[in-house]
């Protein structure tokens, strides 16, 4: 699945590569809505390799490879062989590092700084450990939550300790000052201060929005299943001093609960879980009967994972799985329809492909990413919709063309829509004479 197309962030991310302080899908005067070192090194990577999927990937693999191998190296001077192999079966079966190891956005990068932190923590070197959670600090907003447990555990003696995290909390008060000055929209163009009091508006929505709550506990429970029962079983019962990497596994797990549908979420925690966990049940005596558990559970989160993104659940879910719905193919269609408007379940991949094959461009982003306004070459206008759940379908304008993902069309009022045809994942439905 993580070989065929661009997914929603992917095309934002790619986007943003070549001019990595704005983005032409968001209003925002300046994005600085997640840290910066993915985009700035994207930026310096696709001007020499490109944007083609192959090269926007090969980072993403890179560090998805090289997490892999610090994770089983850290495992190995934790807990030994068995935990070292326990460990490596897990990461080659998890529907995380299968899915969204391969995808083009901070995720990966930020698996792999992960792992170099826990494999400096095992092996001792203070300085490598800092110098791995000043640079997930800069990666994604998780790493603030590694580095606090780090910095209490810690009890700080010089102010060199602090120093590895210093570039961090200078960009968050960069974008804490900036985008005030420039102006930039309420809500999450507000960028890092908004991102992280996030939690609150997500369980307001989950208790407003019509299946949300569920929708929120599903994931959180396949997000368990992930990060494996047997393993944070063992991590709760440990008796031994807990490593801040244990710790903040274990409080980021318990914060996917009220966080938002993205399984991915989950693969920046995998090392510190892992380490948790397998240690203690690789110097058990029940360790074969326990580790046949753990493979068990965890082929069986990969294959409810699946389902769970097929199944249509979540829409959010879906559209950020590369390759869930063929989004080149789907931008050929709207280009030789030309209906006007398109609804479709994720907007900035559809512009995105628009935008590279044929030579569409986003004229307004206001109420982007939602709604997205571009214009061709000869000036005809197209306004793409963001189609959130079947029910939308209903409420269409005439003319318009809907990219309905496969789960939704038993769910989906059809009436008055006529099948244009399908692409992977989707289908091409037409309002009125548009196809």
């Amino acid at each position: 699945m993580a070989t065929s197309s661009l997914s929603y962030d992917e095309a934002t991310y790619v986007e943003l590569a070549s001019h990595p302080w704005r983005s032409g899908f968001y209003p925002d005067a300046i994005f600085v809505r997640h840290p910066p070192l993915y985009f700035l090194l994207m930026w310096a990577w696709t001007a020499v390799a490109g944007t083609s999927e192959v090269a926007v990937r090969l980072p993403s693999l890179a560090a998805s490879l090289g997490g892999v191998v610090l994770t089983w190296a850290a495992l190995r001077r934790l807990g030994g062989d068995r935990a070292a192999a326990l460990g490596a079966i897990l990461l080659g079966t998890s529907f995380l590092t299968l899915t969204y190891g391969l995808q083009a956005t901070m995720y990966p990068l930020g698996f792999g700084l992960a792992a170099l932190g826990l494999w400096a923590h095992a092996e001792r070197r203070e300085r490598t450990e800092k110098a791995a959670l000043g640079l997930l600090c800069l990666t994604h907003l998780f790493g603030f939550v590694f580095a606090g447990v780090w910095l209490w555990r810690r009890r700080i003696r010089t102010r060199r300790d602090y120093l590895p995290f210093a570039p961090a909390a200078l960009w968050l008060a960069l974008a804490a000052i900036s985008v005030i000055l420039v102006g930039n929209p309420a809500g999450p163009a507000l960028g890092p201060a908004w991102q992280m009091l996030r939690v609150f508006a997500l369980l307001y929505e989950a208790f407003v929005e019509e299946g949300a709550l569920f929708i929120h506990v599903a994931v959180f429970a396949l997000a368990l299943l992930l990060l494996n029962p047997a393993v944070l079983r063992a991590a709760w019962k440990a008796r031994r001093r807990w490593s801040p990497w244990a710790a903040a596994g274990i409080l980021l797990t318990i914060g996917l609960l009220p966080g938002p549908g993205f399984l991915r979420y989950a693969l920046l925690l995998v090392p510190a879980v892992l380490a948790a966990g397998l240690p203690d049940l690789a110097r058990s005596t029940r360790y074969p009967r326990v580790a046949t558990a753990v493979i068990a559970s965890a082929l069986l989160a990969t294959t409810a994972s699946a389902a769970y993104v097929m199944s249509g659940l979540d829409p959010r879910v879906g559209n950020d799985v590369p390759g869930h719905i063929e989004w080149t193919e789907t931008a050929d269609r709207v280009a030789d329809a030309a209906p006007g408007v398109v609804y479709a379940p994720a907007p900035t991949a559809l512009a995105y492909y628009l935008q590279q094959r044929h030579g569409w461009v986003v004229s307004d982003n206001v109420d982007g990413p939602s709604r997205l306004e571009l214009q061709g070459a000869s000036n005809e206008s197209l306004v793409i919709l963001e189609l959130a759940r079947p029910s939308q379908l209903a409420a269409t304008s005439a003319g318009a063309l809907v990219v309905l993902p496969l789960a939704w069309v038993d769910e989906a009022d059809l009436a008055g829509f006529a099948a244009c045809g399908d692409v992977e994942g989707a289908r091409i439905l037409r309002h009125a004479n548009v196809c």
